[in-house]
């Protein structure tokens, strides 16, 4: 009995220790989204004309199956999205305008969750990467700064797209500071109408570019 005990506590302990050496690193990491959206339309009316807009992106992330040259990261991170535009104001004695701008700020947050192949360039301390690879989106929510705010109907709860950047890890100890910048195309839309008598047809992408700076600390 007391031999079957050690036995399976053995088992135990390396499928434990097993698990435990896929996961490299593990962190955080936060920083900006500048994001903006393709308004296409599918007639000739002319499109919104929008802006960038800045935004919050805070996640965890954690790097694993290591080797000399090639890991994958796994992130999961919120992430604010969306577009600004500007309207003209109008007054009783100005119907047509009044020349004065006002910037609508339209912001759609998601929950992201992106797991990146990382190609890296093995060196002691200071070490530059590529990463690539597929990301959801799922979302959360809306919220503007005005009643002119353009909230979509029948957001879908999920979206698919893509993130690539480059990025730079710098190591000391058992930490390592980590410098991201990247790209984030969708590949699903965020809306999306045909043609009809009623209108014009409409279809909308998310897009966006993300600065980060994370702390991550070395397991194994």
């Amino acid at each position: 009995m007391k031999k079957r005990l050690i036995i399976a506590s053995l088992l135990v302990f390396t499928t434990i220790y097993s698990q435990a050496q896929i996961f490299n690193t593990v962190g955080v990491k936060s920083g900006v989204s500048v994001a903006n959206q393709d308004w296409n339309y599918k007639s000739n009316f002319k499109g919104l004309e929008s802006e960038f807009r800045t935004g919050l992106y805070i996640g965890i992330t954690t790097e694993i199956l290591k080797a000399k040259y090639f890991s994958l990261i796994a992130d999961l991170g919120y992430i604010q999205k969306g577009m600004q535009f500007d309207v003209e104001l109008t007054s009783e004695s100005n119907p047509d305008g009044t020349g004065e701008m006002k910037t609508i700020d339209n912001r759609y947050d998601f929950i992201s969750f992106q797991p990146v192949a990382k190609f890296r360039l093995p060196a002691k301390h200071i070490e530059p990467y590529l990463f690539a690879g597929p990301r959801t989106d799922f979302y959360v929510g809306f919220s503007t700064n005005d009643e002119f705010g353009i909230e979509l109907d029948d957001v879908p709860p999920v979206t698919f797209g893509a993130s690539y950047g480059i990025g730079l890890d710098y190591t000391f100890s058992d930490v390592i500071i980590t410098l991201e910048a990247q790209h984030q195309p969708d590949f699903t839309y965020l809306y999306n109408t045909k043609p009809s008598p009623q209108n014009g047809g409409l279809s909308i992408q998310n897009q966006a570019f993300l600065i980060t700076l994370g702390v991550k600390y070395v397991l194994n």
